[in-house]
C-alpha cells in the first residue's frame, strides 16, 4: 500500500469517526489529490461527475444510497454538489447543464433575412459568410432579371454595409436582404 493510500485512508477514518470535520477532511484530501493544471483538474472532476450520476439516490430525501468517493451512504446530494462547485473552475452549473449555456461554445452562422413586397419575410442561414453574400448576390441578379422581364425599365439597387435593396421607384415593389452574424447552439 502506497503512502498516499495510507494517508487517504487515515483521513477517511478520522472523518468517519468524527475526529475531524468535513472541511478538515477535504483540506487533507485536496492536498493529497493535488492536480497539476486546471484543465486536468476539470477533466478529472468531469469524469467523477459522470460516475456520480450513476450513484443511486433516494428521491424523497435526496440522500445517496451508496458511497461516492469518500462521501458515505446518506450524504445529501447537495453536499456533493457543493464539493464539485468548490473544485470545478466553471462550477456545478456547468456540470449540471453542460455546454448548452456556454456562449463561447456556440458556433457562428450568418442569417439572411429576406423581405419583399409580395412574399413578406423569410430567413435562411449559412455557416460561411461568403456563402451568405453569394446567395444574396444571386438573388439580387435573379430579381433584377425578373423585374426587367416584367417590363420594369428602372430598377434601382441600394447597397449598404449590412443590407441590399432592389426596388422599382414610384411603386411599392421592393426586395431587401440583410445578413446578420449570430450564434447557434
Amino acid at each position: 500500500m502506497s503512502k498516499w493510500q495510507i494517508a487517504a485512508d487515515t483521513a477517511t477514518e478520522l472523518y468517519q469517526t468524527g475526529c475531524i470535520n468535513h472541511t478538515g477532511y477535504r483540506a487533507i484530501r485536496d492536498g493529497l489529490d493535488e492536480i497539476e493544471t486546471l484543465a486536468e483538474r476539470d477533466a478529472k472532476l468531469e469524469s467523477l461527475w459522470a460516475e456520480f450520476g450513476d450513484v443511486p439516490m433516494d428521491p424523497k430525501t435526496e440522500c445517496m444510497e451508496a458511497p461516492f468517493l469518500d462521501f458515505p451512504v446518506g450524504t445529501p446530494r447537495e453536499d456533493i454538489w457543493h464539493w464539485f462547485d468548490e473544485r470545478h473552475s466553471k462550477g456545478v452549473a456547468y456540470l449540471l447543464y453542460g455546454r448548452r449555456n456556454r456562449r463561447e461554445e456556440c458556433q457562428k452562422c450568418y442569417v439572411v433575412a429576406d423581405s419583399s413586397y409580395d412574399i413578406g419575410l423569410s430567413t435562411y442561414a449559412f455557416w460561411c459568410e461568403e456563402h451568405a453574400k453569394k446567395s444574396v448576390q444571386e438573388d439580387v441578379e435573379t430579381v433584377k432579371a425578373d423585374l426587367a422581364s416584367q417590363g420594369y425599365e428602372r430598377v434601382e439597387v441600394l447597397e449598404k454595409i449590412d443590407s441590399t435593396t432592389v426596388y422599382v421607384p414610384d411603386t411599392d415593389i421592393y426586395y431587401e436582404w440583410t445578413i446578420c452574424e449570430t450564434d447557434i447552439r
